[in-house]
């Protein structure tokens, strides 16, 4: 569901965090294969995705949110157009 203006959460109960990885690789890269001809020129899309899960301990749905906003500015940081997992306690990576 939308939770921002340009921001979207997807929650995927019972998924490892390398299915959720390979599920947001999924929809970054079906969106950039998007391709509309206007009469300016091609218009073309990108999405950058957060990826974390959830911890033991998360005090609540803020803090998993929280983690993946966190994640999702590290991959509009990064250049776009990617997926980062951020987990609990840790840096990101870069996928």
């Amino acid at each position: 569901g939308r939770i921002g203006g340009e921001e979207f959460a997807v929650l995927l109960p019972d998924t490892r965090t390398d299915q959720a990885q390979t599920v947001a690789e999924r929809i970054r890269s079906a969106v950039a294969r998007i391709a509309i001809e206007t009469g300016y020129g091609t218009v073309r899309f990108t999405v950058s995705v957060g990826v974390t899960q959830s911890d033991p301990g998360d005090d609540s749905i803020d803090t998993l949110l929280a983690r993946a906003d966190a994640a999702l500015y590290n991959a509009k940081a990064a250049g776009r157009n990617r997926v980062i997992v951020r987990l609990a306690g840790a840096r990101h990576s870069r996928f």
